[in-house]
C-alpha cells in the first residue's frame, strides 16, 4: 500500500510540475525584451485609456497586483481600465489593437501608463510613482 500512494504522490507531482510549465512558462517567446517601462504602440495605447491594466483571474501575481491599483485608483480619483484577457470580449478588443500579441497575455499582470508597459508585482510605493509620477 505504501508503494502506491508513494506513485501515486510522484505521478501527482510531475502533473502539477508539467501544469506550471506549460500555465506559466511562454512557448511563444517572440524575441522581445520585456522590461519594465517599454514603449508600446501609441495608437493602441490611447484607445485603451491612459492607465490600463491586463491581467488574468485566478493569477495569483494578478490578484496581488489588483488590490494595489485599485487602491491607488481610488484614492487619488483616477480612472483605470481594466481587462481579463481571460474574457473573450475584452481579450478580442485587445487582439484588434495587436496588444495581446505584442505583450504576451503569458506576461500578465501588465499595468500600462502612458505609453509604457510595467510587468509584474511591485510595492505600493512603485506602482504610485509609475501612476502618479511622483516618488511614494
Amino acid at each position: 500500500m505504501k508503494k502506491k500512494n508513494l506513485i501515486v504522490m510522484i505521478v501527482l507531482s510531475l502533473a502539477l510540475i508539467g501544469f506550471f510549465l506549460v500555465y506559466f512558462v511562454s512557448p511563444f517567446d517572440k524575441g522581445i525584451e520585456y522590461e519594465d517601462g517599454m514603449e508600446i504602440p501609441r495608437e493602441a495605447s490611447t484607445k485603451i485609456g491612459k492607465i490600463s491594466f491586463l491581467y488574468k483571474a485566478g493569477c495569483v501575481p494578478c490578484g496581488k497586483m489588483l488590490p494595489i491599483i485599485e487602491s491607488i485608483e481610488e484614492e487619488n480619483n483616477l480612472s483605470v481600465t481594466y481587462y481579463n484577457i481571460l474574457v473573450p470580449e475584452e481579450k478580442n478588443e485587445l487582439l484588434e489593437l495587436d496588444l495581446l500579441e505584442y505583450l504576451e497575455p503569458e506576461r500578465a499582470p501588465v499595468l500600462i501608463v502612458n505609453c509604457r508597459a510595467y510587468f509584474g508585482v511591485k510595492s505600493e510605493s512603485e506602482y504610485q510613482r509609475i501612476i502618479l509620477g511622483v516618488e511614494g
